[in-house]
């Protein structure tokens, strides 16, 4: 017998008693309703309406980071502070790991700080980010005032990178699957190998260090995208938000160090 009830014409009903309920949504992917499955017209807008928010909020803390880059690379004080000691750096990094988790308590406890919450990690994270810009400008041949071409060249190849895997996934539907003890040990390496370099001052080093962020960044962007586009179960656009700014934060920071790299050759 057919695992599905069929017409004369032999074109399908729906799902069969006799079918197993998760047979039935492999088949039909919506909600599934007595013998029949019809689409579940809510679900799909709160989906869309999910997504939205995600990106949304990643508009925001984008934004924010600009923001902060911006003020940092044009302000001597803020640069001086942030060049008198190797050991910043290292703070850096804590605070690049500790306040997205703030953030995110934040926006998900209380969702009308949402925004609030991401654009001031954004900004945070560019604040951070300023001295690299300031480089990149120095570099450029331009002062901080009148803008750079690597740091342009920079933004503009990591939002068509952005563009394109975010396209790729959405029309897909793909799902990225990678094994966690290798993004694992690609951050450890990434952890360790940072504050050494800032004493052996290894220009292969630092290239090497900036391709495995850069690959860490694209990683970050094309499961999260694969993670909104594809589980019906994922319901957190603050989380989301945050994974995707930090895709786009390390990708921005490797292909920037790789321009200034090749810039000083």
């Amino acid at each position: 017998m057919s695992h599905f009830e069929r017409n004369h014409d032999g074109a399908a009903l729906g799902a069969s008693h006799q079918v197993p309920l998760e047979d039935q949504r492999s088949v039909y992917p919506y909600t599934v309703r007595g013998e029949a499955t019809i689409p579940d017209r809510s679900e799909i807008l709160r989906r869309q309406n999910m997504i939205h928010t995600t990106y949304l909020y990643l508009a925001v803390a984008v934004f924010g980071c600009m923001a902060g880059a911006y003020w940092g690379a044009h302000s001597e004080g803020f640069l001086s502070v942030m060049f008198s000691s190797g050991w910043i750096w290292l703070g850096c990094l804590f605070i690049l790991n500790f306040v997205p988790t703030i953030a995110l308590r934040v926006a998900e406890n209380t969702p009308r700080l949402a925004v609030p919450a991401l654009a001031i990690d954004g900004a945070i994270a560019g604040l951070c980010l300023a001295p690299l810009v300031y480089v990149g400008l120095h570099f450029s041949g331009q002062d901080a005032s009148t803008g750079g071409n690597l740091v342009s060249t920079a933004i503009m190849v990591t939002g068509a990178m952005f563009a394109a895997v975010t396209a790729y996934v959405h029309i897909n539907k793909t799902q990225f699957q990678v094994k966690g003890a290798m993004v694992w040990g690609l951050f450890g390496f990434a952890m360790v190998a940072v504050p050494v370099n800032m004493f052996l001052q290894s220009s292969l080093l630092s290239l090497v260090i900036s391709g495995l962020v850069g690959l860490l960044g694209l990683y970050q962007l094309a499961t999260t995208t694969s993670l909104i586009a594809t589980d019906r179960n994922f319901n957190s656009p603050a989380a989301g938000a945050l994974l995707l700014f930090a895709g786009v934060f390390n990708l921005f920071q490797a292909i920037l160090s790789l321009l200034i790299a090749g810039g000083r050759d």
